[in-house]
């Protein structure tokens, strides 16, 4: 039996690799979605892609101390009940 040199075995590993990606990411190719003028995605605005379920919201900020004394500010912002 004949043993095989490392270098062939790397080459073997990194050729099975490629070929699983290729054949992995061959069905992967979808039709892409059609454009929509009626959707906005921008910093601070947001519509188009569902219909809003709340009206209102509330926004409570807080701070929360950790080990070493920092505080840290955070802020949940959240549906206001119906």
């Amino acid at each position: 039996m004949r043993r095989e040199s490392v270098s062939s075995r790397i080459k073997y590993r990194i050729l099975y690799s490629i070929s699983l990606a290729v054949i992995l990411f061959s069905g992967c190719q979808g039709k892409a979605p059609e454009k929509n003028s009626n959707l906005i995605s921008e910093l601070g605005r947001y519509s188009g892609y569902s219909k809003p379920v709340y009206s209102e919201w509330v926004r409570t900020s807080q701070y929360i101390e950790v080990r070493d004394g920092t505080k840290l500010a955070f802020d949940i912002i959240r549906p206001a009940e119906i």
